[in-house]
């Protein structure tokens, strides 16, 4: 069993995407977030479908785990936290590959980086547009000429869901705490 810290994240987490506070999630809430950010990354018509149809692969395999949904909070909550006390080095490779893939999705460049603009777009699709907020959390990674390494963002979202000791900075709970 993860402890409250951990489950406290995972809270957090599902609340980047109940951004109509409804208490659940759906496969058409997350098409309308692939939709909106194909749109603001201003992506050709091509792109755009390998961008939705990965989104959605990754949205189904490591989100809903091949369930319809909609997902509620407790259940995506009670689906962590089984992987996590099955087996946690299993669910810690999960989520290395969930975030990986997610971050490679953004990675327009194809220099493994992604941009400032490319990350405040992500949020802004799923209706998060503190855009101030946003930015001083992309700031918080130390990018370099306006990137950050997708390996960079990947560590510390692996990091944001798999650690339980409350003492290691977790720059994702800040940001998420704060408002992102």
């Amino acid at each position: 069993m993860a402890n409250d810290y951990l489950v406290h994240k995972w809270r957090l987490w599902f609340r980047i995407f109940d951004v109509n506070h409804t208490g659940q999630f759906s496969q058409d809430d997350e098409t309308g977030d692939e939709e909106r950010f194909v749109h603001l990354n201003n992506l050709s018509p091509e792109r755009k479908k390998e961008v939705i149809a990965a989104s959605k692969q990754m949205m189904e395999e490591h989100y809903f785990r091949g369930k319809p949904g909609p997902l509620t909070e407790q259940a995506f909550v009670d689906m962590n936290n089984d992987e996590f006390k099955a087996d946690k080095n299993k669910f810690k490779e999960r989520m290395q590959k969930l975030f990986s893939t997610d971050f490679g999705i953004m990675d327009f460049s194809g220099e493994g980086s992604i941009t400032q603009d490319v990350f405040i777009n992500a949020f802004q699709a799923a209706g998060h547009d503190n855009v101030e907020l946003l930015t001083k959390f992309f700031n918080a990674y130390g990018p370099k000429d306006q990137k950050v390494s997708i390996q960079v963002f990947v560590d510390s979202w692996v990091h944001f869901t798999t650690c339980e000791d409350s003492s290691n900075p977790d720059i994702v709970k800040q940001y998420l705490e704060a408002g992102v």
